[in-house]
This record gives C-alpha cells, sequence and structure tokens, in this order.
C-alpha cells in the first residue's frame, strides 16, 4: 500500500489539502498515521475513502452526515447517485426527477430486452432516439452509465455472456463517438465566432491502456461544455503525446486510467504509471497541467513534477473542472 503526504494525497483524489485538514480533525474523516518525524502519513485506504467522499459532497451530501460511514455505505450512496444524475437545471425539480427517473428505468429494461435477444438494431435505435432527445448529462448519467452497470452484474451473474458485453460496448463507442464529432461540426471555427485562445483539452490513455471508454465519455462531457477536444485514444506513448499537447498548445493533457498496475507496452516493456507520468512531464511545455482520471497506482505521482498533476477521480468532479477550465 503507498503512503501519502498531505499535497500528494490532494494530488490523488483532487480535495484541497485545507479541506482535507477540516474533514480529518473535525469530522473523523480519515485517520492518519504518524511517520517519525511527526508528519501525518495517509494510506491507501485513507485515500480511497477521501476520493468517495469528494465524490459526494459535489453531489450534495453534507460531509458531517458522511464522513464516518463505513466504505460499503459510501460506495452504495455513490452508485445510486451515479444512476441518478440529472442535469443542473433539473435538479431543484424533484416532479420532474422521479418521471425521469421511471423513463430511464423502462427504457433501461427496453435496451436489455433487445441486448439479451441480440436484437442490436433495435438497441441503437433506442440509444439514438435517447441520445437526440435528451441531454449529454442524461445520455451519460442516466443511460450509458447504468446501463454498462447492469449489463456487468447480469454477465458476472451469468444471465448475459461476454458477447453481449462486447456487443453493447461497440454499439456504445459507435453513438459517443458520433454525438462527439457532431458537436465539434457544428461549432463555430476558430477565428469566425468562437476566440482561437479558447480552452483545449488533449484527451488520451497511457501507452498500454487499451481501455477508452472512460476516454471516451470525457471528451463527451468537455465537448457538450464547449471545449474543443483533441482526442488521441489509448495506448499513447508519452513522448508522441506530448509534442501533440505542444504543438496545440493545449493547457491540459487528460490522461484515463483503467487498471490500478504497471502495464506492458507492444514491445512487451513494463512500464508504470508514474515513469509514464515522469516522461510526460519532462517533455511538455511549461504551461500544461496534467489531469488525471480513473484509478492510480501506488506511488504514481511520487516524484518532483515541473507540471501541476492532480487526479479527478469520478466523472462528476471532472465535468466540474471542465466548468472551471471555461470559467463558468
Amino acid at each position: 500500500m503507498a503512503d501519502y503526504g498531505v499535497k500528494a494525497l490532494a494530488s490523488y483524489t483532487g480535495v484541497n489539502p485545507h479541506t482535507i485538514r477540516i474533514w480529518e480533525r473535525r469530522y473523523g474523516a480519515i485517520s492518519p498515521k504518524r511517520a517519525a518525524n511527526g508528519r501525518r502519513v495517509y494510506s491507501q485506504d485513507d485515500a480511497d475513502r477521501l476520493c468517495l467522499l469528494g465524490e459526494l459532497t459535489t453531489r450534495g451530501h453534507a460531509i458531517s452526515a458522511v464522513a464516518k460511514l463505513p466504505m460499503a455505505e459510501l460506495e452504495r450512496l455513490i452508485a445510486g447517485a451515479r444512476g441518478r444524475q440529472t442535469s443542473e437545471s433539473e435538479a431543484g425539480d424533484q416532479n420532474l426527477t422521479e418521471a425521469k427517473s421511471k423513463v430511464s428505468s423502462m427504457l433501461l429494461s427496453r435496451m436489455v430486452a433487445a441486448l439479451e435477444n441480440f436484437q442490436l438494431r433495435d438497441l441503437s435505435a433506442q440509444l439514438a432516439s435517447a441520445r437526440l432527445h435528451g441531454s449529454v448529462t442524461d445520455f451519460v448519467y442516466q443511460v450509458v452509465l447504468p446501463l454498462i452497470g447492469l449489463i456487468g452484474q447480469l454477465v458476472n451473474d451469468e444471465k448475459l455472456s461476454i458477447a453481449h458485453e462486447h456487443a453493447l460496448s461497440a454499439i456504445l463507442k459507435t453513438h459517443i463517438y458520433q454525438a462527439i464529432y457532431h458537436m465539434g461540426a457544428t461549432r463555430p471555427r476558430q477565428g469566425e465566432e468562437r476566440s482561437a485562445s479558447a480552452p483545449s483539452v488533449i484527451i488520451a490513455t497511457q501507452e498500454g491502456d487499451h481501455h477508452e471508454f472512460g476516454i471516451l465519455l470525457a471528451s463527451l462531457l468537455a465537448e457538450s461544455r464547449g471545449l474543443t477536444t483533441h482526442f488521441f485514444g489509448c495506448n499513447m506513448p508519452a513522448r508522441s503525446l506530448a509534442g501533440a499537447a505542444n504543438a496545440l498548445r493545449s493547457p491540459v493533457v487528460l490522461l484515463g486510467r483503467s487498471i490500478r498496475m504497471p502495464v506492458a507496452t507492444a514491445t512487451g516493456k513494463i512500464i508504470t504509471q508514474r515513469d509514464y507520468l515522469k516522461e510526460l512531464d519532462e517533455s511538455l511545455i511549461a504551461s500544461t497541467e496534467i489531469w488525471l482520471g480513473g484509478v492510480l497506482e501506488a506511488n504514481a505521482l511520487k516524484f518532483r513534477a515541473r507540471h501541476r498533476v492532480i487526479h479527478v477521480a469520478s466523472l462528476p468532479m471532472l465535468d466540474d473542472k471542465f466548468r472551471a477550465l471555461l470559467g463558468d
């Protein structure tokens, strides 16, 4: 297990050091140990717990109400909240929220039935309708994420097969790609109504990580907020990614990560997340931030970085970062 100082913990979780200390001392949210020199040392369990607490507070939970809940209860609250996510404009309308929840449940049931019978064109048509007739946030949080979770559970329970899961993944990727490029194509070009200095985000996974679903959703949310995304997909070598980021002058490189262990490159070389980040950090121009989405390996942030490196533990937290980048 990794040990973190408060600054490293803040980078890992996205919760600032001042807030960490308040949550620790006032609410007993985490319980660090003391190193020989008297400094607080936080465990991986503390870090994982803080990630969950950070997301719950962004969703409106009071820290006083959730600080001492067991991890299983925090995870249950997170899972429920992600399935019920709605756009901000609808958050205060309880009747509309309940109505949309019922519609979402019915829609998911129809989608599962279509997938179960391998009626893939029918499933694709239902996804297209959901994408075109609702907001991006509704599509992501009320359709895509709950559907993935539900199908994953059915596969684990051996009620559906891996073939069902792969078919769903392929269809979802097609619709997300279509949505991303449609938004990019219909947005005013730079130099017309949109300033050439508008922020953009480089999005990829590190070399050896071949899972792109998370970064696709991140790109979709970023485009929906009005950011320009430069999507380089999965398995990007650090120097190549840095070269693209430097050429495009993007203020942010967003790296998705799906597994908490070193990965193998095409040549068979084993590369840790820390080694990759060090190479990326050394190759980027000075003004670029590195955002890390998904999970982190132990010790991933234990190096002296030239750039600001932060961990964004969830899609809602990432969405908040996108809005902050735009100055919203």
